[in-house]
């Protein structure tokens, strides 16, 4: 749609990712996504997507973490916890062959979604291979790992970091890739306590310049 502003505004049917009984036998199904903003830059060189600044008017709690060095092979554990959260999170690759974030962990291990960076080849992703333990999922046969590819230089020395922007509300799991890659991913998490978040590294450190967080409002209602 093309809003007041001007803005070009897109609105994303999520795919369920329930089987059809589950959706019956819950008395609901459909969900959209977050309003993103589509543009292009004055070069035309490719689609910019953001989320509206609107969004911010659900912000709560806020918290701030820097200069967080996450050593090789390791999860860092943040003290944010929930499923209505927005993290902004600033990276250096470093050396580090995968790192990025793991929302929606339970404290026993059962559950987690992975966000993140890998090198080989360069790219972003959500794997939700460990999302939930639900076996009334159709998803599954796809591989459960979503891929985008997003040039990013590894080793050192550093250059820019990368910044990812996570939206979670409920079921829902939104991540924008600066403002140039956007992916949306259905989780079903069971624990009860599947609420933390973790940073992590593999096969080299990392460093996370900078983390933000804010508990959200929800929007969603599963």
């Amino acid at each position: 749609m093309l809003d007041g502003l001007g803005r070009r505004i897109l609105f994303v049917n999520l795919n369920e990712g329930r089987k059809e009984s589950a959706c019956v036998a819950s008395g609901w199904s459909g969900v959209l996504s977050l309003p993103v903003v589509i543009s292009l830059p004055p070069d035309g060189s490719a689609v910019r997507f953001e989320p509206v600044p609107e969004l911010q008017a659900l912000r709560r709690d806020h918290q701030e973490h820097t200069d967080i060095a996450v050593a090789a092979d390791t999860d860092v554990p943040l003290p944010v916890r929930g499923d209505c959260l927005e993290l902004e999170v600033e990276l250096e690759a470093g050396s580090a062959a995968e790192f990025g974030l793991k929302v929606r962990c339970a404290p026993d291990g059962s559950e987690e979604t992975l966000v993140s960076f890998s090198s080989e080849p360069p790219t972003v992703r959500i794997d939700y291979r460990e999302a939930s333990l639900r076996d009334d999922l159709d998803y599954h046969h796809k591989g459960g790992v979503q891929v985008a590819p997003f040039p990013w230089q590894q080793g050192e020395p550093v250059g820019e970091p990368v910044t990812l922007r996570v939206f979670l509300d409920r079921s829902v799991l939104e991540v924008f890739v600066g403002d140039r890659r956007y992916l949306a991913q259905r989780i079903y998490p069971t624990h009860p306590e599947a609420l933390d978040v973790k940073l992590f590294s593999r096969g080299g450190p990392t460093l996370v310049r900078r983390v933000q967080a804010w508990q959200m409002m929800p929007l969603n209602a599963q």
